[in-house]
């Protein structure tokens, strides 16, 4: 099974322009601590609730959901500043890895990333009010959008024990963006909500490994 370990630094091979300066980077994985799917009823229960991350859309019936992470930071800046020097550094990537844990049902189709400031919404109990379709405009779980994406399903079924990770670009200048650096430089709780763009799309991935990949580098 893949374990991360909480803000463990790996150095990135090769260099980033940074205003003009090659400077290289450094990347923090920060492993989830919370996921959810949301259906037509509310977050998925049991089991296979904590054990998969699907994002299947409307064409799949009462499978239909949007799924939610989250993602504790607390700890991101202290390492960074031990890192590089408090202050000193600039956050250069963000990226969601995720891994594919494929099902017959598994089909490829678009998703979108949001990053949601709502870090009290109930995400995960019988009496929670989310319910599928994701509302990025609603009251709760209010959404930026970050990125959108391809999910396209890997030759062979995922397998813990020998991970194929796939990093979606969250870094792409989308309104979402500047709000989720400032979580990120104050340790608070990251929330990405992931919906889907095809209603045919059946993302399948492991809820277990998923990471939030942090890059940066000195200024």
């Amino acid at each position: 099974m893949l374990c991360l370990s909480r803000f463990v630094s790996l150095p990135v091979v090769g260099s980033l322009l940074l205003g003009g300066v090659a400077s290289a980077q450094t990347a923090f994985p920060v492993p989830v601590t919370q996921s959810a799917m949301i259906q037509i009823d509310g977050p998925k229960k049991g089991a296979n609730a904590d054990r998969y991350f699907n994002v299947e859309g409307k064409s799949h019936d009462k499978y239909m959901n949007y799924g939610v992470l989250r993602f504790e930071t607390k700890g991101l800046k202290a390492d960074l500043d031990k890192k590089f020097g408090a202050g000193k550094y600039k956050i250069t990537g963000i990226a969601l890895q995720m891994t594919q844990s494929n099902a017959a049902f598994t089909a490829n189709g678009g998703v979108q990333f949001f990053f949601s400031a709502d870090d009290r919404a109930d995400i995960k109990s019988a009496t929670s009010p989310l319910k599928y379709p994701y509302n990025p405009n609603g009251t709760q779980l209010h959404g930026e959008a970050l990125a959108k994406a391809t999910f396209s399903k890997s030759g062979e079924k995922a397998d813990p024990t020998k991970p194929h990770p796939t990093d979606y670009d969250l870094f792409k200048g989308e309104p979402g963006q500047k709000s989720l650096l400032a979580a990120l430089s104050q340790g608070k709780t990251v929330t990405l909500i992931v919906a889907e763009t095809d209603p045919a799309v059946a993302a399948t991935w492991s809820a277990k490994t998923a990471a939030l990949i942090v890059k940066a580098a000195p200024k």
